[in-house]
């Protein structure tokens, strides 16, 4: 969706424990978390375990630009202690996990089912003085982009279209892509790299001629090198430019972040 300053690309992140693969999936390219909290069971029962559990995931994942919305105030009576109550609740969590974005996150009352303060004020919340969820949204700074460095983007996942080709979608870490490129793909079994050309791009059901960091784009590739297979392709292979190719490792430093 768009606002009069921006273009928005939501990636809608379960809150149920079956998918948490899916939030972090989803959560892995996002710029900015909103975190949904229910008011009613927040402020009676304390942070849900669901919560607290993709609030450790977003600070793993490195996520630096956090909104709380505090949803269904129309169950709480539009009540400000129990608005204050969440805050406080999210906070302390916060603190206890060491996580300063949510400790300093943008907190708001809303009531989606109406609409209550997601993108205009409400009467409702006569007492509440910030702005609704689309402006706070819009009062975030942009991150940089690393347009200059090598293109880079992790596959997520890969499907034949008949007829037409190989497509490989993803979101671009850093560099850019266009219309015509020579790109490669690393690791590929076998010979341990693909070389193609991007036939075409897709970015939000669209075709354009280049897309750039921050993307996610859908690539169609064309000139594949015979015994190319787009199902070898596997996520988490990386899309990358011939002249600075990705590397491949044997081993490599990481944190793992235990949730139980």
């Amino acid at each position: 969706f768009e606002t009069d300053s921006r273009r928005y690309n939501i990636i809608d992140a379960p809150g149920h424990k079956d998918f948490v693969k899916s939030m972090i999936s989803g959560a892995a390219e996002a710029d900015v978390a909103i975190l949904v909290v229910d008011a009613k069971e927040t402020s009676t029962k304390g942070a849900a375990p669901q919560t607290r559990e993709h609030l450790v995931l977003l600070k793993a994942l490195g996520i630096d630009r956090l909104v709380v919305a505090v949803n269904k105030m129309d169950t709480v009576g539009f009540d400000q202690e129990a608005f204050d109550l969440c805050k406080m609740e999210i906070e302390h969590f916060c603190e206890g996990i060491q996580y300063q974005v949510g400790i300093d996150a943008l907190y708001l009352p809303i009531c989606a089912l109406d609409g209550d303060n997601v993108d205009k004020p409400s009467q409702k919340l006569s007492w509440y003085k910030g702005q609704n969820l689309l402006n706070v949204l819009d009062s975030i700074e942009q991150p940089s982009r690393p347009i200059d460095l090598p293109l880079r983007m992790p596959i997520l996942r890969t499907f034949v279209v008949p007829g037409v080709g190989s497509v490989i979608a993803g979101r671009i870490e850093t560099g850019k892509v266009s219309l015509g490129n020579k790109v490669v793909i690393a690791p590929y079994p076998g010979t341990g790299m693909a070389q193609a050309e991007v036939k075409s791009i897709e970015w939000q059901h669209k075709e354009v001629d280049s897309a750039s960091a921050g993307d996610d784009v859908g690539v169609l590739l064309t000139k594949q090198k015979k015994g190319f297979v787009a199902r070898y392709v596997k996520k988490g292979a990386v899309l990358g430019s011939p002249m600075d190719s990705p590397r491949g490792c044997r081993r490599f430093k990481a944190e793992i972040v235990v949730t139980g």
